[in-house]
């Protein structure tokens, strides 16, 4: 989502939920939380600098990995992790420490307690 999509009050309420939860004012812990931080994400200008400040916040992570498995419904993922993953495609993003922060963010992301809970025989 461009910022210059949504009306400039949205634009702000938005930056500002993203600078609250990335502060740890604000967490993410519901199914409404969770869109609304990965919609402020996307909102926000220049994903590069986006992507800085929450590898930089212990919350701004924690928020991402609550987020993507907050409603793992089709609906979900579909309207709100899909557009997420594809900010997260911004060639900026892969530039920044040669990868390093695009990685931690995946792995916050791949990182979710139902990943560690899989038998040996669900991998294969």
């Amino acid at each position: 989502m461009k910022p210059e999509n949504i009306d400039p009050a949205r634009t702000r309420r938005l930056a500002k939920a993203f600078k609250d939860i990335v502060a740890g004012r604000r967490t993410v812990s519901t199914a409404t939380d969770a869109r609304l931080y990965l919609e402020a994400v996307r909102a926000q200008p220049n994903p590069s600098t986006c992507i800085e400040t929450m590898v930089a916040s212990e919350h701004g992570i924690r928020g991402i990995s609550t987020s993507v498995q907050t409603d793992p419904s089709p609906v979900f993922l579909t309207a709100h992790v899909i557009p997420f993953l594809e900010y997260l495609a911004d060639p900026g993003i892969r530039a920044i420490h040669e990868g390093g922060l695009l990685r931690q963010i995946l792995l916050a992301i791949v990182n979710l307690p139902d990943c560690l809970e899989l038998s040996p025989d669900a991998m294969a």
